[in-house]
């Protein structure tokens, strides 16, 4: 546990490099450029982990801050504005607490409407980019609605253009929907899609559209609620 929060203050730290210009965490690995400050944690204090976690925080929120949010940066792969790069952080924070909650018993947590609204904007707009790295090739027209504090209605194109795409709608729980969306595998390796549901015609659309399966968000793009 101590090592996953010691990840975080990596993820934070690369974080920093890439709202400073560092081009080296441009396309740096999640896991392995952040295993040295997990592993720095290993015989250390807890509250000496947590202090070094906050203070990773605080400056990634100043120096966001102090920048344009909506200038492009690069980290771990992703190329993304600061403003979603946030929300993307919000996401692993979150995700991550959940584990430590689960690991001692405690009931997990849900963030409020205010955090979950940007987070399901932000998902929302990269559906497409999750389509399209699943391979999608059917044109899909995906109505989806989120229900709950920080929810809402998105209307979003899917896949390969076309004059007739596939009407599909899905409707979630917005909190269900976020955790599916930040982890979108169980550790059995079996998709975790059970918060959502499909209603489709054809239910080989749904299948063939992806919307059965999870996908990892791997580019930012702008999207509006209906």
């Amino acid at each position: 546990m101590q090592g996953l929060v010691g990840h975080l203050t990596g993820v934070e730290e690369d974080v920093h490099r890439c709202l400073s210009g560092d081009p080296a965490v441009a396309n740096a690995d999640h896991v392995a450029s952040t295993a040295p400050a997990a592993a720095r944690q290993a015989g250390r204090d807890p509250a000496l982990t947590v202090q070094d976690w906050r203070r990773a925080a605080d400056r990634t929120l100043a120096l966001s801050g102090a920048g344009d949010l909506d200038s492009v940066v690069a980290v771990h792969g992703v190329r993304l504005p600061v403003r979603d790069l946030l929300v993307a952080r919000a996401f692993e924070l979150w995700t991550h607490d959940n584990d430590i909650r689960t690991a001692v018993a405690l009931p997990p947590s849900v963030p409020g409407a205010a955090t979950l609204r940007p987070m399901t904007m932000l998902a929302a707009a990269l559906l497409p980019f999750g389509a399209a790295l699943l391979g999608l090739d059917q044109h899909v027209s995906l109505r989806l609605v989120l229900t709950g504090p920080g929810g809402g209605t998105w209307d979003v194109l899917l896949g390969m253009p076309s004059s007739d795409p596939v009407p599909i709608a899905v409707t979630a729980d917005v909190v269900g929907f976020c955790r599916l969306f930040a982890n979108p595998i169980a550790p059995a390796g079996e998709p975790t899609a059970s918060a959502v549901t499909v209603e489709t015609s054809a239910s080989r659309s749904a299948q063939g559209a992806g919307l059965d399966r999870g996908w990892p968000p791997a580019a930012a793009g702008r999207g509006a609620a209906a």
